[in-house]
């Protein structure tokens, strides 16, 4: 039913912002039921206590948009949210999140310690594609850039870096050596992933 593929979802952390979703895509199941990720709660809470308003986020690993849509609620409209990701499918419906959210600049990349292209697993379910690869899932090439290249082009110093790359966060640390570097480096939230434990 096409009815299901523009779907405005409310969130349960941020009242005034709507998530765009497409239930072809079983990444939106979690949002329509409960209006968050639940596994990641704590988190969300603490993403609203840390940002301030005017704070400029990086949201690596952005996937659909949800957690871009929580920083450009938190940074308000003087902050702004630029949002990283590598996969197509995931990219297409982070762009149109970003149609309804002027504050999120989406970018097709993947960030990594290196220019140019790297292999990239694009998983059924959007949640589990990554950088880091296993053996048996799809493999395609992506752009990847460093951290670094990126604020050098835009000139826009992160406040907040948010890492979510599957197994590839030490790759995309490596790559923001200047940014970590300078005087006012910013506040950083990783996961950690064991990819063996998404197997």
């Amino acid at each position: 039913d096409p009815a299901l593929w523009d779907l405005e979802l409310r969130l349960q952390f941020v009242d005034d912002a709507r998530l765009r979703a497409d239930l072809r895509e079983n990444v939106y199941l979690q949002f329509l039921r409960h209006g968050c990720w639940p596994h990641q709660i704590g988190e969300d809470r603490l993403i609203l206590r840390l940002l301030s308003p005017g704070d400029v986020v990086y949201d690596v690993g952005a996937n659909v948009g949800y957690t871009s849509l929580l920083f450009a609620h938190a940074a308000g409209p003087a902050g702004k949210v630029f949002a990283f990701e590598p996969s197509p499918r995931a990219y297409r419906l982070l762009k149109r999140q970003s149609e309804h959210c002027p504050r999120i600049t989406p970018f097709q990349l993947g960030l990594s310690d290196r220019t140019g292209t790297l292999a990239f697993n694009e998983t059924d379910s959007l949640t589990g594609s990554s950088l880091h690869l296993t053996n048996g899932l799809p493999v395609i090439e992506v752009a990847v850039d460093t951290l670094d290249a990126i604020v050098t082009r835009t000139q826009e110093q992160p406040t907040f870096v948010k890492i979510d790359a599957e197994g590839h966060e030490a790759s995309i640390i490596r790559g923001m050596s200047e940014v970590l570097g300078g005087k006012a480096p910013p506040t950083i939230m990783f996961e950690a992933c064991d990819r063996s434990e998404l197997l």
